[in-house]
C-alpha cells in the first residue's frame, strides 16, 4: 500500500505522539508495517523532523475493501462493473464512538469505534480487543462528516451531500 493512496486512523497513547502527516500516511506492507511515504512530501526539507512516525491504529487503500461483507458484496467502494474495488479514492470523514447507552443496538455496536468514508458513501464500526472492520451502514444517500451518539445510544451523522443530520436505529 502506498501512503499517497491510503486513509488511516490514528490513536494517540501519549503527548506529542508523532505519525509523521503529511510527510506519511497509512502503512506500508512491505516495509513491515512501517509507515507509508508520502512521495510528494520527502523532498520538501520539511519531512526530515519526523524520525520514528508510529503507524496508523487502522489504514486501507483506496483500491481495498475495507470488510469482508464489503468485498462479497461488491459494496462501500465496489466498482459499478462489479470488479474490485473503487480506484476513485477514499476519504475518512468521520470518527465517533457509542457506549453502552443503546436499547436498541445488538452488544457488537455498543462500546464501538466507528468511522465514515464520504466518498464510499458508508459507515464501519470496530470493536475491541479484535478491532476488525464491520460494515454498518452503506448505500447512504450522501457522505457522513460527523458521527456523534444521541442520548439513547443512536448514532447520528451530519450528511454532507443532502445538507442534512440523520439517525441510523436498530431493529
Amino acid at each position: 500500500m502506498s501512503g499517497r493512496y491510503a486513509e488511516a486512523i490514528d490513536h494517540v497513547t501519549v503527548d506529542g505522539q508523532d505519525f509523521g502527516w503529511p510527510c506519511y500516511e497509512g502503512w506500508s506492507p512491505g516495509a513491515n508495517f512501517a509507515a507509508a511515504l508520502e512521495p510528494d512530501y520527502q523532498n520538501t526539507g520539511y519531512c526530515g523532523k519526523f524520525v520514528g512516525a508510529k503507524e496508523p491504529f487502522y489504514a486501507y487503500a483506496h483500491t481495498s475493501y475495507i470488510s469482508a461483507d464489503d468485498s462479497r458484496g461488491r459494496t462501500c467502494g465496489g466498482k459499478r462493473n462489479g470488479r474490485g474495488p473503487d480506484q476513485n479514492g477514499s476519504v475518512i470523514s468521520a470518527i465517533g464512538f457509542t457506549d453502552n447507552a443503546s436499547a436498541t443496538y445488538p452488544a457488537q455496536f455498543k462500546k464501538a469505534l466507528y468511522f465514515g468514508d464520504l466518498l464510499r458513501q458508508c459507515i464501519w464500526t470496530m470493536q475491541p480487543p479484535n478491532n476488525v472492520p464491520q460494515t454498518f451502514a452503506r448505500g447512504l444517500q450522501g457522505g457522513p462528516v460527523d458521527l456523534k451518539a444521541g442520548q439513547n445510544g443512536d448514532l447520528f451523522y451530519v450528511d454532507l451531500v443532502t445538507s442534512t443530520i440523520r439517525r441510523i436505529t436498530h431493529d
